[in-house]
């Protein structure tokens, strides 16, 4: 498993950066300042990615009102730790195959006058499957972790590299994308494979 400090040192690396930071929260030295500045950002974009085992969540959504005003019958309250929905069920009965777009359940996510997260469907009482926006504190995963040190260091690259930037962005941004590409197939690779999903001809014909 992987810490703050772990993936804090392992993006300065890969920046060729030889300082070693040894107290993230309260270091007062420019890497620090700037990792600290683009952490959370970092951490929230590399979940949004992909639908990572370890960070998704099940649960019932909790009903606000029925029949709202704008096309859809059911209006429901978002968890309070969501980052990213990926899917919505009836009665938490998902799909885990692959889905043709026209299958998946139709939602739409807006911000209430309070300012409160809710989501419209026509699905009765729903469920979520979501990746939930994880402290900045967790303990993470080994390939997780990995890809979120390469998003890191895309991230602060700018900042820390200011002399010839422009000359390493591109080799910088390429090396990341594959460590992030081998984490999320890491990741896929840990879960069961899927059928492939009846055509539309073939549902029809069901």
């Amino acid at each position: 498993m992987l810490y703050k400090i772990d993936i804090a040192n392992l993006a300065l690396g890969r920046l060729g950066q030889t300082l070693t930071i040894t107290d993230l929260d309260t270091e007062n030295t420019n890497h620090a300042k700037v990792i600290r500045r683009h952490f959370r950002m970092s951490l929230d974009t590399i979940l949004e990615k992909h639908d990572w085992n370890f960070a998704t969540k099940f649960e019932a959504l909790t009903l606000q009102s029925e029949d709202p005003i704008v096309g859809y019958r059911y209006c429901y309250t978002l968890p309070s730790d969501l980052l990213v929905i990926r899917q919505i069920a009836e009665e938490g009965i998902f799909n885990p195959n692959k889905q043709y777009e026209h299958e998946k359940a139709k939602f739409r996510l807006v911000y209430n006058g309070a300012g409160q997260r809710i989501i419209y469907t026509n699905v009765q009482n729903a469920h979520a499957e979501y990746t939930v926006r994880l402290p900045e504190s967790s303990a993470f995963p080994n390939h997780f972790g990995r890809a979120f040190a390469a998003q890191l260091s895309m991230d602060i690259a700018p900042q820390l590299i200011t002399n010839n930037y422009s000359k390493v962005s591109e080799s910088i941004n390429t090396l990341a994308m594959n460590d992030i590409n081998n984490g999320i197939a890491f990741d896929l690779g840990q879960q069961p494979l899927p059928e492939d999903p009846a055509s539309p001809f073939q549902s029809v014909r069901w």
